[in-house]
């Protein structure tokens, strides 16, 4: 739906919680998320009228508490609030007790999560810009009908990238593996990041990775020549098979590999609705301890 007036005068037409869903689902299509993931409306009415949204990588205390003080309608997440069933809902646990209270103020939630990943410009395409890096194709391809899909970065998202997971980039030649550490804690703002690997070498062709990376992506990685992965999230023993694969790995921390698609998502929702109230919150404020300036 529109922002525009219908038949109303001058009086906009009133934007619905509904409305917003599916302008997000425009751009991450729910067929693209995988099939364990519980993507999509997670709680409330989409009948309901709106007029501010709260964006946020968790539906956290703190966008709870933010969408409680401004008056929000809907929270739009990355990760769903609710993995697996509810048995109960009750104020004995601090997830439950949120719960209770988004119910009670009417407030939606709704996540983006495996089909923000996937779609071209998603997750991946957003990383690989803030790192300086030349999207070329995507890791692992979905299979899908190629349709055209909006962009969401300032940037092209690259011209072979089609749906999936994981993104590679172009080579720069000068670039090392100890250069492209620094790059990621400098432009992500992590805390630090964790290597599988202790001698500096070029970085070669590099595979970028937002979130947790599959095991069974490895074969993919050989596949396409990749000498350099960054991740979100490995798990160890992953970590050391890809290190005698030769293939070096940068952990650069779940929440930081993903929280860079907030801003442009939230500017994907105020574009098609410029009259609702939009407030990213940005997670954990790394700067506070390990960059500020002493």
């Amino acid at each position: 739906m529109s922002t525009e007036s219908m038949n109303t005068g001058s009086r906009p037409a009133r934007i619905r919680v509904g409305d917003v869903i599916s302008h997000i689902e425009r751009l991450a299509p729910l067929s693209y998320a995988c099939d364990w993931d519980p993507t999509g409306f997670a709680i409330g009415d989409r009948e309901d009228p709106l007029t501010s949204v709260v964006v946020s990588l968790d539906c956290d205390r703190r966008a709870v508490e933010r969408a409680l003080d401004m008056g929000a309608g809907l929270i739009v997440t990355h990760h769903p609030p609710i993995f697996t069933p509810l048995g109960t809902l009750t104020a004995d646990t601090p997830a439950g007790a949120d719960r209770l209270r988004l119910l009670r103020a009417g407030i939606a939630v709704y996540a983006a999560h495996t089909n923000l990943d996937a779609t071209v410009p998603g997750v991946g395409d957003q990383l690989a810009c803030c790192l300086g890096l030349r999207v070329q194709k995507t890791l692992v391809p979905l299979e899908g009908d190629g349709r055209p899909l909006p962009k969401l970065l300032t940037g092209e998202a690259g011209s072979g990238a089609v749906p999936g997971f994981g993104r590679i980039c172009a080579e720069e030649e000068d670039l090392t593996r100890r250069d492209l550490i620094l790059r990621v804690n400098q432009q992500l703002q992590t805390a630090g990041c964790i290597p599988n690997f202790d001698t500096d070498k070029a970085a070669g062709r590099i595979a970028v990775s937002g979130g947790s990376f599959d095991e069974a992506w490895i074969e993919q990685l050989l596949a396409e020549g990749v000498d350099t992965l960054v991740a979100g999230e490995i798990k160890h023993h992953v970590l050391v098979a890809l290190r005698d694969l030769g293939i070096a790995a940068i952990v650069a921390g779940h929440e930081a590999t993903e929280r860079v698609i907030l801003h442009p998502l939230a500017s994907w929702i105020r574009k098609a609705f410029p009259a609702l109230s939009l407030f990213v919150n940005e997670g954990l404020d790394y700067n506070q301890l390990i960059f500020r300036d002493s």
